[in-house]
């Protein structure tokens, strides 16, 4: 039993991390963060009594949520500083043509999941919005949504949306 909790605690920590990451702190994510960070801690205190494959196999795991924490510190873009993008040929819009934001929605996440680096903790909302271009020769609808099969990936995933 002491190896199954040595070897599953971690994992659970990462998922929990996950999870966290996906759905900012609430309530309900507190207390089962507190119950793997105990199972954690009571797991690596039975190393020792462990073989040496097995000890180096829970180690690795203990290994799997620090790397993925280590994936949200902040990494700064690197811009090349000689990049030229030239002279833009002159824009001659139909005077008919018109441009349309067209807001479809919004989900409730923690900064970490919009930019490496956000907070775990830092509850943000992002927009989710289509772009509408009417022009004299067509319409052009611009949507970086579901498309065909929404009911079905709402059905799927409903509750990680927050809605």
């Amino acid at each position: 039993m002491k190896w199954l909790l040595t070897c599953v605690a971690p994992v659970l920590l990462a998922v929990w991390i996950l999870f966290l990451s996906a759905h900012g702190p609430t309530s309900w994510l507190v207390v089962p963060g507190a119950l793997i960070g105990s199972a954690c801690v009571a797991g690596f205190s039975f190393l020792r009594s462990f073989s040496r494959p097995l000890r180096a196999l829970s180690l690795s795991l203990y290994l799997l949520p620090l790397g993925l924490l280590s994936t949200y510190r902040a990494s700064p873009f690197s811009v090349s500083k000689t990049f030229e993008i030239g002279a833009l040929p002159p824009a001659s819009a139909p005077s008919e043509m018109s441009i349309a934001q067209l807001p479809t929605g919004v989900t409730y996440r923690s900064a970490s999941f919009g930019y490496r680096g956000g907070s775990l903790f830092e509850p943000r909302e992002f927009s989710m919005t289509a772009t509408l271009i009417k022009h004299p020769k067509g319409d052009l609808l611009i949507d970086t949504g579901f498309g065909r099969d929404i009911a079905q990936h709402s059905r799927r995933c409903l509750s990680s949306f927050g809605s």
